[in-house]
């Protein structure tokens, strides 16, 4: 949930993190991670950096026998605070590889079958295909890059991706939500054949405008002035989630459209909220509010700290929903989602962002 670092190095490892999951998918195996090689403008090197072992868990035995109990199975894929890259299966709470070096960035976005990740501020469309990475930096200002795992990629203006559960990806420009469509748009509209699973021409155009928000949200929070979004997090094809800003910091509310129509509001004057998560199947919503998770249901009404857990960096979901993992800097937690007091089993590893595949991985 934690905003990752934005540099012009993002975009690098997210570039180097799709090559990785290249390989996974054509040879199927686990990806096993190594000097990492950073790319700043033309010029790249390869840092070597010591690597040790993977975070050593207290009471593993019981803990193992506690997760079994609760039916918790899969994968758990997290950074540890230095940024290195780990998976641990569970019930077992066995590591899949012995030893990690430490990346530039902690945050990092698994695509629907696991394996690879991209790293920094990214996500994976629904099917796949297709990754997309926030390479935003105060040199080049805001800028996306959206790539394939078949070695296709472009860089366009934008942040903040997410992609619908089509797999249409959009993006904030200019405060409001545009999209890359299949659908009709004007004639100046930028143009851009997707080559993902199959080559998709695709215009650019405004998916919710500043003047849509206006008119929505004034009645329902009159005193936001000049809205403009910095946020969006679909829960499925037809219903998106929003975080607005006001003239001023203190203006800012999370509103849910459905069809271009407001549906539900949360305002949250005065408090800094970001990093806006949906639950694979959409009936959850996370977000920070000045450092601590909270989640809410898909009206936005807030079920409080997840597992009534404080102090959350992060949470992850399985496909099904039937419990959450959430990360904080001293543990992760297996909760009830949307329940305070759904706490189940606690794991003493600390993790700057974690992430969940169901089943077993092969070994790297």
């Amino acid at each position: 949930m934690r905003s990752a670092a934005t540099w012009v190095v993002v975009g690098a490892l997210g570039v180097l993190g799709l090559l990785a999951a290249v390989d996974a998918l054509r040879g199927g195996e686990e990806v096993r991670p190594a000097a990492r090689e950073t790319t700043t403008g033309h010029l790249s090197e390869t840092h070597s950096v010591t690597t040790s072992g993977p975070p050593p868990i207290d009471g593993q035995l019981a803990l193992s026998e506690g997760l079994a109990a609760v039916g918790v199975e899969g994968t758990l894929y997290l950074t540890d605070t230095e940024c290195r890259f780990w998976a641990l299966q569970l019930p077992g709470l066995e590591w899949q590889w012995q030893e990690s070096t430490p990346a530039d960035v902690c945050s990092f976005a698994l695509p629907p079958e696991g394996r690879a990740p991209l790293f920094g501020r990214a996500v994976w469309s629904p099917m796949g295909d297709l990754g997309a990475v926030d390479v935003t930096s105060v040199i080049a200002g805001a800028a996306i890059e959206v790539l394939s795992p078949t070695g296709w990629a472009h860089r366009f203006r934008g942040a903040r991706p997410a992609f619908r559960a089509d797999g249409t990806l959009t993006f904030v420009l200019s405060g409001e939500l545009w999209e890359w469509s299949t659908g009709r748009c004007s004639f100046q509209a930028e143009r851009v054949v997707f080559r993902g699973r199959w080559a998709v021409e695709r215009c650019a155009r405004v998916a919710l405008s500043r003047g849509q928000l206006q008119h929505a949200l004034r009645p329902k929070v009159p005193a936001l002035r000049e809205p403009t979004l910095s946020e969006a997090v679909w829960l499925d094809r037809r219903t998106v989630v929003v975080l607005v800003h006001g003239r001023t910091s203190r203006e800012t509310v999370i509103a849910a459209f459905a069809d271009g129509r407001l549906r539900a509001v949360f305002p949250a004057f005065g408090a800094e909220v970001s990093d806006l998560e949906a639950s694979p199947r959409g009936t959850h919503l996370a977000a920070s509010f000045g450092g601590d998770v909270l989640v809410f249901d898909r009206r936005l009404r807030t079920g409080g700290a997840p597992g009534g857990v404080d102090d959350v960096r992060e949470i992850a979901w399985p496909p099904d929903e039937r419990f959450a993992l959430v990360a904080t800097d001293a543990s992760v937690y297996v909760v009830r989602p949307g329940n305070p007091q759904g706490r189940l089993i606690e794991i003493p590893i600390s993790a700057s962002d974690i992430g969940w595949v169901e089943g077993g991985t092969s070994s790297p």
